[in-house]
């Protein structure tokens, strides 16, 4: 038995990220900021889970900065490789061109997951839909003396 993992180590002050992609579509991350919009892809770098019996898990991405207006996605193939009636699948580059709509850089996740099941040309998804956002949120002020 095998599984296509992302994790994703934080640090406490919030301000970078690792990153392990097991054989997920790439894990994307976009700015959320229209002046500066970024997109960074961090492609699988391991088999999936269950292949072998020992992962180097110092080979992650290394840590990245983690800019504020920064969001990570990760998701699950099911979700890209939904085809429509000319069995062209979704595909990452429809996806990330998704994610970088208005409403969805305003917080309107709903959006995208709407349009991908728009796409596809049968009601029953043959394989598993998840999607997973992160974004850097600092925490709230204890009280005050």
């Amino acid at each position: 038995m095998f599984m296509a993992a992302g994790l994703v180590e934080i640090t406490p002050d919030r301000d970078r990220f690792r990153l392990w992609n097991a054989a997920l579509p790439d894990i994307v991350s976009l700015s959320v900021d229209p002046a500066f919009a970024t997109t960074t892809r961090y492609s699988s770098t391991f088999p999936p889970l269950g292949v072998i019996d020992r992962l180097d898990w110092g080979a992650g991405s290394g840590w990245q900065t983690w800019p504020e207006p920064v969001r990570l996605y990760l998701y699950s193939d099911g979700l890209v490789e939904l085809v429509d009636e000319t069995q062209e699948m979704f595909g990452t580059d429809r996806f990330i061109e998704r994610l970088q709509q208005p409403e969805t850089l305003t917080g309107e996740l709903d959006v995208v997951i709407k349009q991908v099941r728009r796409y596809a040309v049968a009601d029953d998804l043959l394989d598993d839909m998840t999607l997973l956002e992160i974004s850097k949120r600092q925490p709230p002020l204890g009280p005050t003396s």
